[in-house]
């Protein structure tokens, strides 16, 4: 039995002394086998030249024991082989002290224990104690073990570190790493493109060199990593091959083990209606129906299927949205005659009547994640069922996730655009309303600015049609599929900022490039580009950059030329961390100050809360319109609205009513503002529209 390489510590930041991150065979493995060669992983690279024999000693029962050490990957690795085999069911211990960086930086000193196989072995807590059909989880494949980024909460392990392997110049390769689900390597995965086909190394890593340019088709064959008790699957995935250079793939392909226990027995085609379950996923339900013909990727007929979940942070190649639930069918690629319909449980409570969106995976003609259909939460709220024309006809990878809880409105202020009286924006005749409650002073500041305007029926963070700066989002028009053709900007007033593709290449998403050229604002010339691996990245002509998810399109920090980030936590509605997550948790700023944000009925803003106790307060009506927004200070403005749900009135601390809007209540002038009057009704503004044939206003007077 050969072990994995187990990390030892996380890495360290720059400027700090090298470390060993990993190794193979970790420490306290047992069953290694005697003719091993022992791995080490560090940190960051040393300089090979310290090391060799003084300061990388492999010693047993006996001594010291020969061995030929040798430094690769620049120094980021270093391989032990011993002159001679070892003894069978001994223990020896890797001695790793005196090695320094390129700065002569020294790594501290670390002892790593194995022990070798054999009948003489001990027995150990670190042996597999995998039963076929126990459902077993071997040690050391734990996946709640994974380490998190702080920054953007993903999943992160120290073998990422790694550069990836590269073919001679001018080859067409592909490359890329595989990990378990709980950060480790996994070696002898097979990749395979048309023939050509590699294996995964110790590191995980891999390269098909001579392949044929193109979309192609990229099989990951887990099975050949099998081991006593572990089975692993087959999945397929789009790749996009440039010629002459290798193609490195932009995310680490986690590889989750199948669960072999709920495996269901049927027959092909079946002899009457089949519902498939597992108790790894209460309430999900693939229906087959009556006659359904299930043939594998070689047309031979399948007759043993099981489902396995996959966490949705971790899956074999990215997802297209965040998921509320992720799985895969294996055996993989079975085709069926008559499609299948997948039941969903509603884990996350959702309303009855909610609609979510189905998706499935087709690797060939660069086809991707694609929606199939759609489905809608039942009554009783435990299940959501798929509409009619949703079915399965290919069994892969699929998911589910809500539809847009966020959507635009459907008119907006257009960007850089005059307001008038108090204040109306005059491109679009609707009142928009900033205050600014909450200030926290840095390099990057933090700046809770509340927007409100009507004809925006969508709660948002604070109730409906009122959002803050860190609720902007992007949405991306067109397909994964094709390439997005633009993306626009939302604003919190909801105003558009529209970003055009400037530049296409062979490789989506990473050639490709946006702009905006449109309106005369700070987001003039603009571009929007997308980082390899590190989501949507927005950057304005003076070096500010605004990071979005690559999926929900949902801002995650606020950048500065000089590298000053503002960090936005978020969590999933279910209460769940996440980077896709709609409520925003904190806003941290470069320097550790922050704002907490606490959550109330429908998720809204029930406070904020800073690092120095200060705390605003509000408070919604009955339809989830804020109506009381209460200070530090504990001063009290209070908002009212009309039969519509349109701001009416706005009264001060003092009890003063500081404004009254009144707005059109028909034709295509409905929900402008009509009149303002201010306090006391010594000043007022009357609003006048003219509109071209499409209702877009041309004058206003």
């Amino acid at each position: 039995m050969r072990s994995v390489p187990r990390p030892l510590a996380g890495l360290p930041p720059d400027g700090t002394p090298p470390r060993v991150v990993g190794s193979n065979p970790a420490d306290g493995a047992v069953g290694v086998p005697a003719k091993a060669t022992i791995l080490l992983v560090f940190s960051e690279p040393i300089a090979v030249t310290s090391v060799g024999a003084a300061t990388v000693r492999l010693s047993g029962p006996q001594g010291s024991i020969a061995s030929q050490v040798v430094p690769a990957e620049g120094g980021l690795l270093a391989a032990v082989t011993p002159t001679a085999p070892l003894q069978p069911g001994t223990l020896y211990t890797l001695h790793v002290d005196g090695v320094v960086d390129t700065a002569g930086l020294r790594a501290p000193p670390v002892r790593i224990r194995f022990t070798t196989g054999g009948a003489t072995a001990p027995p150990s807590s670190h042996a597999s104690r995998i039963v076929e059909g126990h459902g077993t989880v071997p040690p050391g494949e734990d996946d709640t073990r994974v380490a998190r980024d702080p920054r953007t909460g993903k999943p992160m392990s120290p073998w990422q570190s790694l550069p990836p392997l590269r073919a001679p110049e001018g080859v067409t390769a592909v490359s890329g790493q595989v990990l378990q689900l709980n950060g480790e390597p996994l070696e002898n995965v097979t990749f395979e493109i048309e023939g050509v086909a590699a294996r995964s190394d110790a590191t995980g890593r891999f390269l098909l060199t001579h392949v044929q340019p193109g979309h192609r088709v990229l099989t990951m064959e887990g099975r050949t990593a099998n081991r006593p008790g572990v089975t692993y699957g087959v999945f397929d995935v789009s790749v996009d091959v440039r010629p002459r250079q290798t193609h490195v793939l932009p995310y680490t392909v986690w590889m989750p083990k199948l669960d072999t226990v709920n495996v269901v027995t049927l027959s092909s085609p079946t002899t009457g209606r089949v519902v498939i379950r597992t108790p790894k996923i209460p309430g999900l339900e693939i229906h087959l129906e009556q006659g359904t013909m299930l043939e594998d990727r070689h047309g031979r007929p399948v007759t043993q299927v099981g489902i396995t979940p996959i966490p949705p942070d971790r899956p074999p190649f990215p997802l297209p949205e965040p998921f509320a639930m992720y799985f895969t069918i294996q055996p993989g690629g079975i085709s069926l005659t008559r499609g299948a319909r997948a039941v969903y449980p509603n884990t996350g409570n959702a309303a009855e009547g909610k609609s979510w969106d189905f998706w499935s995976y087709e690797p060939e003609g660069g086809v991707g994640w694609y929606r199939y259909g759609k489905g809608r939460v039942r009554a009783g709220r435990k299940h959501i069922d798929p509409d009619p024309d949703a079915r399965i006809y290919k069994i892969t990878v699929h998911g589910c996730c809500p539809l847009d809880d966020d959507p635009e409105p459907s008119v907006g202020p257009a960007p850089g655009s005059p307001n008038g009286a108090d204040p109306v924006n005059l491109s679009s005749g609707l009142f928009v309303l900033e205050k600014t409650d909450l200030v926290v002073p840095d390099v990057i500041p933090i700046v809770i600015r509340r927007t409100y305007r009507p004809e925006d029926p969508t709660s948002r963070g604070f109730g409906v049609g009122t959002n803050h700066p860190y609720g902007m989002t992007l949405k991306k028009v067109g397909s994964s599929a094709t390439g997005w053709q633009e993306a626009n900007l939302i604003l919190p007033d909801g105003g558009r900022v529209r970003y055009q593709m400037i530049q296409s290449g062979p490789l989506w998403p990473t050639d490709w490039r946006w702009e905006h050229r449109d309106t005369p604002t700070a987001f003039l010339k603009s571009q929007l580009r997308v980082v390899q691996g590190d989501h949507f990245h927005l950057t304005l002509r003076d070096g500010t950059t605004y990071v979005f998810e690559e999926h929900s399109g949902r801002l995650l920090e606020q950048r500065d030329r000089y590298g000053n980030r503002l960090v936005v936590t978020r969590r999933l509605s279910t209460g769940a961390e996440s980077v896709t997550g709609d409520l925003i948790v904190r806003v941290t700023s470069p320097h550790g100050r922050w704002v907490d944000f606490v959550y109330g009925p429908g998720d809204r803003i029930r406070q904020l809360v800073d690092q120095l106790g200060r705390a605003v307060t509000y408070d919604y009506d009955g339809s989830g319109r804020l109506v009381k927004v209460t200070n530090p200070a504990g001063a009290v403005t209070e908002y009212t609205y009309d039969a519509a749900g349109r701001m009416a009135t706005i009264t001060d601390a003092r009890g003063t009513v500081m404004l009254t809007n009144e707005y059109y209540t028909t034709g295509p002038d409905t929900g402008r503002v009509k009149k303002q009057t201010f306090a006391g009704g010594v000043l007022n503004y009357q609003f006048a529209y003219t509109n071209d044939a499409q209702g877009r206003i041309v004058r206003r007077t």
